[in-house]
């Protein structure tokens, strides 16, 4: 793995807006997602009311309930297009303005998140699907738009009224062969679709932008098309000759997910720091390696967790660490193949008196981006490693410029009165 070693130390105020958990109550099994009444912050559905979440907010909605977006701008935001909010080409309502949510979604097995405001949805954060999500209503432009990780795990349903469109850095995983949409938009050269059930749709595979859904979507997915050809509708799908006609699409992209993760979370017990991580998929993984450090710089082991080789399965893995009851540390997730190759997954980072939130937009990034926060911070853009230069950069600005930065994954290391209070990834992808 290439190792880029860049540190920017930047000091200045900004302004953000909190970023919270959500979950749905069970005193209304849900409703609509612009109600107090609709959400708690109580992680089994109790507890007073609470909310409704923002667009940056984090959501859960547990088995049994159902949460409503019926109006665009249900979350406080104003409703925005994929040509404001992505790097996109011109396709069939790019312009058209959407709800749209940055934070992540999680639809539990038995929940159900329905949008019914005629013009779909937009997502940027990490969407997992354990039950059902809808954007069937009465209109003609019921969009799902994708633009980061959505799963679609087995057993989960989604039924998309009109188009799902995978725009910049989507990656869908489908595992299950109860998924159905009108169109399929391919927009770019990046997003993909993989995984193990299939899609049904009515219409058409259509690509946009230097797209090619054969080699962006894997060879163990298929299209299923209705209308009998998957190539029809005018797209210009140009791998369809001799493969669409019988009314399936195959992909023969030959990339494969290596160890997906789908999160890493550390929860405090008495008995410790419990750090807690799931995958979607996993190629080739001989095991995975926890290690700690107080300064994220200097990192070391304290476990080692048995993976789970090759599988399509969602897996759960734990690992308590403890002596985990300093007032910050950092812990990093790495995984090695049975190949040794070594590629670190994550680093969480652990305060017990301050926890803020720090925005980053747009993230992946490309030239630059914005970091948001209600406090006076200071920040250090550093390597996944935890690899410092003695470079560094002043800004007064809430906009951070990249360009002399390489591809890659850095994290920032956020400051507030000299004292680290908290951690974000940044993915410079160009």
């Amino acid at each position: 793995m290439r190792t880029y070693i860049i540190t920017l130390l930047l000091l200045f105020s900004l302004t953000s807006i909190a970023q919270t958990t959500f979950y749905s109550s069970n005193s209304t099994s849900g409703g609509d997602w612009n109600l107090n009444t609709s959400w708690t912050l109580s992680s089994d559905g109790s507890g007073a009311a609470a909310g409704p979440p923002g667009q940056m907010d984090h959501i859960v909605i547990l088995s049994g309930h159902t949460i409503l977006v019926d109006n665009e701008g249900d979350n406080g935001a104003a409703a925005t297009s994929a040509a404001t909010e992505f790097t996109v080409g011109a396709f069939p309502g790019n312009g058209t303005t959407r709800f749209y949510q940055t934070g992540d979604i999680t639809v539990e097995s038995g929940g159900v998140l329905s949008i019914t405001d005629n013009t779909g949805a937009m997502f940027s954060g990490r969407v997992i699907v354990r039950g059902n999500i809808t954007s069937a209503a009465t209109g003609t432009d019921d969009d799902i738009v994708v633009a980061a990780y959505m799963e679609l795990e087995s057993g989960a349903t989604m039924n998309v009224g009109d188009d799902l469109i995978l725009v910049d850095n989507a990656e869908v995983v489908l595992d299950n062969n109860s998924v159905s949409a009108d169109d399929i938009y391919m927009d770019g050269t990046i997003a993909q679709i993989c995984g193990i059930g299939d899609l049904t749709i009515g219409g058409a595979i259509q690509e946009f932008n230097g797209a090619d859904a054969n080699q962006q979507m894997c060879d163990v997915f298929v299209v299923n098309c209705n209308d009998g050809d998957c190539c029809d509708d005018g797209t210009t799908v140009t791998s369809c000759a001799g493969n669409g006609d019988d009314g399936t699409f195959g992909g023969s992209g030959g990339f494969v997910l290596p160890v997906e993760l789908v999160s890493f979370e550390l929860l405090r017990t008495d008995q410790g720091i419990s750090l807690r991580w799931r995958t979607s998929s996993e190629i080739n993984n001989d095991y995975f390696t926890l290690e700690k450090s107080l300064d994220a710089e200097h990192f070391d082991q304290i476990g080692n967790i048995k993976g789970n080789g090759t599988t399509s399965a969602i897996s759960s893995y734990q690992f308590t660490d403890p002596s985990g009851n300093v007032e910050t540390a950092y812990y990093r997730l790495s995984q090695t193949d049975f190949d040794g190759t070594h590629e670190i997954l994550d680093v969480l980072f652990s305060s017990s008196f301050l926890d803020p939130t720090i925005e980053l937009y747009p993230n992946p990034a490309t030239n630059y981006v914005e970091v948001r926060a209600d406090i006076p911070i200071q920040l250090e853009l550093l390597t996944l490693d935890g690899k410092r230069s003695i470079q560094k950069f002043y800004e007064d600005s809430n906009t951070l410029s990249l360009e002399h930065l390489d591809n890659g994954i850095y994290f920032l290391q956020v400051s507030f009165d000299g004292q680290p209070i908290a951690i974000k990834k940044l993915v410079i992808n160009r």
